[in-house]
């Protein structure tokens, strides 16, 4: 078994700051857990968790499951062990670079330049996304994107000795 590369550029790439994900070394899995499901799942007892997850809705209760491992496992002092581990971070990834990287492919013209300048100042990334789908290179940005997350994801699985499958990544 292993982990599939489009599996991980679809996490790398959703942006959502919001939810951590971990690749779980005991089950051979991606697993995904929100900041929300982490809080919820670090309560003082196992029977106040087990009401929460009775309480939760169906499709939400294995991602709890999922929150309270890791949380055990995190908190383990005396484990050695490395039963999950974390994917790259947003910070980590640098995405405005990629972003950066992907507008000096283009040749100089205006598109470039507009590209250029949506990548300045607040809430770059939205204006950024905003001038690609306008000028049309939306789906050359995606692929692009995808090959420098699926570049990432493979590195980052041959420094946790993490096999992955398929080289490349979903089409678009």
């Amino acid at each position: 078994m292993a982990v599939k590369i489009s599996e991980m550029v679809d996490a790398l790439s959703s942006g959502d700051t919001q939810m951590k994900g971990f690749y779980d070394r005991e089950n051979d899995e991606l697993v995904w857990v929100t900041d929300d499901q982490m809080n919820r799942a670090n309560t003082a007892g196992d029977e106040e968790f087990e009401a929460i997850v009775r309480n939760a809705p169906e499709w939400e209760r294995d991602s709890l499951r999922d929150a309270r491992r890791v949380l055990m496992w995190e908190n383990d002092a005396s484990s050695t062990d490395e039963a999950f581990v974390e994917l790259p971070s947003e910070s980590s990834i640098g995405m405005h670079s990629i972003m950066e990287d992907f507008v000096l492919t283009l040749p100089e013209s205006e598109q470039r330049r507009r590209l250029w300048e949506s990548l300045r100042g607040s809430k770059a990334f939205q204006r950024f996304k905003e001038t690609v789908s306008q000028d049309k290179v939306l789906r050359t940005w995606e692929r692009y994107r995808d090959e420098r997350l699926a570049e990432i994801a493979r590195q980052w699985a041959t420094e946790n000795n993490v096999h992955v499958v398929g080289e490349r990544t979903k089409s678009r």
